[in-house]
This record gives C-alpha cells, structure tokens and sequence, in this order.
C-alpha cells in the first residue's frame, strides 16, 4: 500500500479519478462552518456593515475610497480579475468533469465584470465615447452598467436578489436538502461556501436599504470580493495544489483572507498609478457640491468642504465659497454663510475685470448676489450672462440638423436655464429645462435635465430633492407650460 501511494500517478489517470469523484454523494451534507469559519464570516459583516457607514463616520475616506479610478473601484477590478483567472484555470484543469462549464461561464462573467469596472481601460488609454454609447450611456463612458439609470435601478436589484439567493439560501438549502443535493452535485453548480453569505447578503439589503451616495460602487466591491470568494474556495482542486498534502485539503479560510488582502494591495497599486493627474478633489468637490446635500448628507458635505478649504486653489475660489455658503445656509448657519458669500463675492468681483465676458463668472455672481439679498446686482449680472450666452449663438455658423446639433442646442437652453434658477425665476428656469427636454439626445445630457428639473422643483417646493425619471421629464415636457404650478409653492 505504501509503495502504490508513493510511485508517480499520471495526469490522465487524476482527471479521471477526478471525474468519477462527481458522482453525487448523497449521503454525505458538507461539514458545518468551524469557529475559525464562523470568526471570518463575522469579520466579514463587519466589513460590509463598516463600508456604508465609513460616509458617516468619514466622509473624506469615504468619497477617496469609491470616486472614479479609486481604491474601491481598482480593488473590485483586480478581484474580478483574479477570480476569473482561478476559473479559467480551473476550467481547463477539469475540462471532462460537469464543473467545467460552469467555471468557463464564472470566468467569463468575472472577466467582464472586471472590463466594466474600469469602463475596458477608457480613462485609461483617453479613449473618447462612440456616439451610440453616448446616446445610451448616462455617464457617457464605454460600460453596459452605466445605461439609462430608472432601467439600471430595477437590474440592480435583479442580479443582487439574484446572488442572495445564490450565496445564501443555496448553501442553507444544499446542506439540509438530500434531494437539492443531489440535484446540484449532478449538475456540478458550484455552491459557495457558507462563511460567504454576508457578501452574498449585503448588496441587495444596500441597494434596498437607505440613501447611500454612490452605493453602487460598495455594491460592486461587495460583490467582487463575494466572487473571489468562491473562486478561492475551488482552488484545492487545481492540479498544481494536488502536489501539495498540505494545499490538496480544502483550503483553510487563511487563504480567502490572504487573497482579499491581495486584491486590496493590488488594488492600492492600481489606483496609484492610474489616478497620475485624476482630480479627486474635483471629484470630491463635486459630490459635496450635489450628491451629498441632494440625499441629505448636509453635515458631511460640511466635513468634506472643510478638507477642501485647506487647499489653496479651493479655499480662495469664489465658487467654492459659495458652494460653502450654500451649505451653511441648510445647517441654518446663517451668519456664517453671509460672512461666506461676502467674502466670495469680494473675490469675483476683484477678478470681473479679466473675466467680464466669462458666462460662468457673470452667473456665479448672480448667485452670489441672489443668496444675499441684492437682487438688482443679481438681475444685472443675469442679464450680461444671456448677453454673453446670445453673442455666442450668434457667433457659432448654421449647421446641419444632427443628433449632436439637436444635443447643443439642449445644452444651451440648459445654460440658459441655469441663470434664472440662479437668481430664482423657478418658472423660467423650469421651462427652459423642460425645452432643453425635447430636443436632448444623449442620455448624459437627459440625466442632466432630470436632475435639474429635481433641483427646481426640491428649491421652490420645499420638498427633498429627488431627481426625475426620463419618463417623468417627458411627461412635464408633454404638459406644456405651467407644469411646475402642479408642485405646491412652484406658482
């Protein structure tokens, strides 16, 4: 017996032990999670339960850690990646067994979940948007998960009610159920291990649970470390750890932990090297200007504002100011924002000689001077900022009717829209939104007047905002004027 154990086993004759191994053992459930499994499993919640938190708890580590080409976003890649790789590889080490096909399906599924991470390497290379993208595309990069947002929002919840019930009721399921078993073992679906249910439980419960800014990007991470996972866990069954009497058991939970701190690491690297240039505080700038305060998150608007403020390019730019003074003004800090906006306002007008003919300077001011009170100053500056806005269309020769044409006009009624709503003319500004509706074609710029159309209807009604579905700015865009009188304060 010692010697038959000893002597050298070829390969064709593992592959086909291996295969007569898949014979479903019914008889047999597999073994329950020991303390240490149980131990990972509740580092695990902990982590998903931590990562939505951290907004609250930090909202500068927050924003750095799930904004564009971040350490989230390239942690998520790079997992994707890796458990693609370990699928690959595991489909041609049991290319006869029934596994094989479902590990060929994994890693195709890992594989493009990895290119979608990153938009396939757009930002990356500079690689500009084909307009068919663009038309359906909400962020106008080159990805399938980004397309028109009300559809993404109920696939979303699909493929997270899907992995919940994939990741958690399967293996509850598979290990009591004799016949269940039975069915699967003959299918050869690999059934992921027990302590991965919290990464199998936590997206559908974010995506269903409150507002979080930019949850997708947990979600993803979540479910890219939920699919590393199970990759790990089939890694005792590649042919290179059949040489090992330590690595052929089933792999120790040491591993899975190993693995998702190299995802982080590599992740980490990534991130470094890609983000060369990235503007993040533009980035994070942006989300304290719009999506913190637009879902409620006013304090850590403040918090992230006040990282800002330590900059140089930040902490004297008008526009930054008045960002801050907005701010202030929701947390009731009146005093403080009108020592706010004064200080902008001094600064812009210091600077109106070079930039006079400058659309974006002239409406800055006149939202400076609407939230102070000056309302003939905000309505001059209103005015020279159409005036600029008429020179430019003037200016620009008569062009064909085309879909980026149909988008430019669009753009401009959207800028238009911009000053009243600036100096609170709700009714103008609605209705130039709601034209900018009728002739927009991208769904970046769609995206953009809904969300307009949100800000308009949250500022004069009182009400949170919540920006429109293209189907609701459709149907305002049908009603004709006076849409807005329907909202109650929009008279």
């Amino acid at each position: 017996m010692y010697n038959q154990l000893a002597s050298p086993v070829s390969a064709k004759s593992i592959r086909a032990q291996r295969k007569s191994d898949y014979q479903p053992a019914l008889s047999q459930a597999p073994e329950w999670p020991g303390r240490l499994e149980w131990s990972v499993a509740i580092l695990l919640t902990v982590v998903v339960i931590v990562l939505p938190m951290l907004l609250v708890i930090d909202p500068v580590s927050y924003l750095l850690f799930i904004l564009e080409d971040s350490l989230g976003e390239m942690t998520s890649f790079s997992a994707f990646a890796v458990a693609g790789l370990i699928f690959l590889l595991r489909t041609w080490d049991d290319r006869k067994t029934p596994k094989n096909y479902w590990y060929l399906l994994f890693a195709v599924i890992a594989f493009f979940l990895a290119g979608e991470e990153i938009s396939w390497g757009q930002r990356i290379a500079q690689v500009s948007t084909p307009d068919f993208l663009r038309e359906l595309n909400a962020q106008g990069e080159i990805n399938l998960h980004n397309l028109s947002a009300s559809a993404m929002q109920g696939t979303y919840l699909v493929i997270t009610a899907a992995l919940f019930c994939y990741g958690v009721l399967l293996p509850i399921v598979y290990r009591f159920s004799r016949p269940v078993r039975g069915l699967i073992d003959t299918l050869g679906l690999p059934v992921p291990a027990l302590v991965l249910m919290p990464l199998f439980a936590a997206p559908v419960l974010i995506w269903t649970g409150p507002n979080i800014v930019r949850n997708d990007e947990i979600v993803e991470l979540i479910i890219a470390m939920g699919m590393f996972g199970i990759a790990i866990f089939e890694v005792d069954n590649l042919k290179w750890l059949a040489r090992s009497r330590r690595l052929a058991l089933r792999p120790n939970v040491g591993l899975l932990l190993a693995g998702l701190a190299f995802c982080f690491l590599a992740g980490g690297m990534l991130a470094g090297l890609t983000s060369f240039g990235t503007p993040y505080e533009r980035q994070m700038f942006m989300a304290a200007k719009y999506q913190l305060p637009n879902a409620g998150y006013v304090r850590e608007a403040g918090v992230v504002l006040g990282h800002l403020e330590q900059m140089p390019e930040y902490g004297h730019s008008p526009l930054f100011l008045v960002t801050k003074g907005r701010n202030e003004i929701r947390q009731g800090f009146q005093s403080e924002a009108t020592r706010t906006l004064t200080s902008a306002r001094d600064i812009a007008l210091r600077q109106l000689p070079e930039r006079q003919g400058q659309f974006s300077h002239q409406l800055l001011l006149a939202e400076i001077h609407t939230l102070l009170g000056e309302q003939e100053s905000a309505r001059q500056r209103a005015e020279s900022a159409l005036t600029i806005l008429e020179s430019a269309s003037r200016a620009q020769p008569a062009i064909a009717v085309s879909e980026s044409a149909n988008d430019d006009i669009a753009q401009d009624k959207i800028r238009r829209g911009n000053v009243y709503f600036a100096i609170q003319n709700h009714q103008t500004a609605f209705d130039h939104y709601v034209d900018a509706a009728t002739v927009a074609h991208w769904s970046s710029t769609r995206l953009k007047i809904s969300r307009k159309l949100g800000q308009v209807i949250a500022s004069c009604s009182g009400r949170p905002y919540a920006a429109l579905t293209w189907e609701e700015t459709e149907a305002l865009a049908a009603s004709g004027p006076g849409a807005l009188s329907r909202y109650a304060d929009c008279q």
